[in-house]
């Protein structure tokens, strides 16, 4: 056997060890943080916030207040809202923390505070150096029936409650020097969500560990997946991964609403990394391969959540950083239980997946048209 293989996964383990210290390191200094604040499903936009006898009842109210370093401490409570709007979310964060002063959200112990979409998102993130830990982020999927969500999908304009991501890290909006980096997302159960599970969307620096994610995508008319990453935006060239998926319980996601571009169910799958690679000048720009390749302004992909709006986009930096997914177990997804595609530099290590692909005739862990 050859060793090439075998030395490629230590020298990756050691990046991965650096990356880890510096993330624990960064982590640990943004614990001194300037302030607590608090909010339940008791509380009242009224009160100043910072005990929990004076607690907020909104999470964006707390978001207004919020500066890098602070930690918000969240209560027992059902925090829902009714904007479907475009980018409308539970909790919409905007404002980055700093590298030695994260931004914590963080179900307080004990609670079990739980985001309900009715818009685009549970909770978004369009800002940098946050961690989204302790919540139950649940849609409306048992609401809903399929011939609804059918008849949707044939309409020009989407409704969003037939496509609700749980938690969603958006960067398409954002400029090329600005998209979200450094964000965690653990020890939250993401259920339910007629869309994504948990999906990142131009963005670098993500770890999500320590989750369930199960019963999402069913309804979205854009092909969701549990865990998605699509178009990694490198931040840096810091060594190590730059994306780690580990520890995760991800079962029964799937599609039941054929993809708009295509007519086809496609996708739903349990994990899916998805196009780090700059456009091809001939091929699949799906996994399904039963989409043809345009340039890459103009790809729309099996992950979209909403066309985004402004002015065109810019050129996506080549993916050269690493990504890690160990330790998972996933199971009974419509798609594959791992799915890479288009991606390169990956290390997937010690994952069960079992009866997957029962939608979408994809292989149990498919390194779909990938490299390294």
């Amino acid at each position: 056997m050859s060793l090439l293989p075998v030395r490629r996964l230590a020298l990756a383990g050691a990046r991965g060890r650096v990356l880890a210290g510096a993330l624990c390191a960064a982590l640990l200094a943004g614990t001194a943080h300037a302030r607590d604040w608090f909010v339940s499903g008791g509380g009242n936009d009224a009160h100043d916030g910072s005990r929990p006898e004076a607690a907020l009842r909104t999470l964006q109210k707390a978001h207004a207040m919020v500066q890098p370093g602070d930690v918000v401490w969240v209560g027992d409570g059902l925090y829902t809202h009714t904007d479907r709007s475009d980018g409308g979310a539970v909790l919409n964060i905007t404002r980055s923390g700093w590298a030695d002063a994260w931004i914590s959200w963080k179900a307080r112990p004990g609670h079990r505070p739980e985001v309900r979409a009715m818009g685009w998102a549970g909770i978004q993130v369009s800002a940098s150096y946050q961690v989204i830990e302790g919540f139950h982020v649940i849609g409306n999927n048992d609401s809903i029936a399929l011939v609804r969500a059918l008849e949707d999908a044939r309409k020009p304009k989407p409704d969003a409650g037939f496509n609700s991501n749980g938690i969603l890290i958006e960067g398409r909006r954002s400029a090329a020097d600005n998209k979200p980096h450094h964000i965690v997302v653990r020890h939250c159960v993401v259920a339910k969500n007629p869309g994504d599970g948990i999906t990142a969307l131009e963005a670098d620096h993500v770890t999500i560990e320590d989750n369930l994610v199960f019963d999402n995508a069913w309804f979205m008319r854009y092909a969701g997946s549990g865990i998605t990453l699509l178009n990694n935006w490198q931040h840096d060239p810091a060594p190590g991964y730059h994306v780690v998926i580990q520890r995760k319980r991800v079962w029964n996601n799937k599609t039941l609403v054929p993809w708009e571009r295509t007519g086809k169910l496609s996708d739903g799958n349990g994990i899916l990394l998805d196009v780090t690679d700059l456009a091809p000048t001939g091929g699949a720009t799906n996994p399904n391969a039963d989409a043809a390749t345009k340039p890459e302004s103009a790809v729309a992909t099996a992950a979209e959540v909403t066309p985004p709006a402004g002015t065109a986009k810019a050129q996506r930096p080549a993916w050269t950083a690493r990504s890690l997914i160990a330790n998972n177990l996933s199971a009974f997804n419509g798609g594959s239980g791992i799915h890479t595609f288009r991606t390169a530099h990956v290390d997937i290590v010690n994952n069960t997946t079992y009866w997957n692909g029962s939608i979408v005739d994809c292989e149990e862990l498919f390194a779909n048209r990938s490299d390294d």
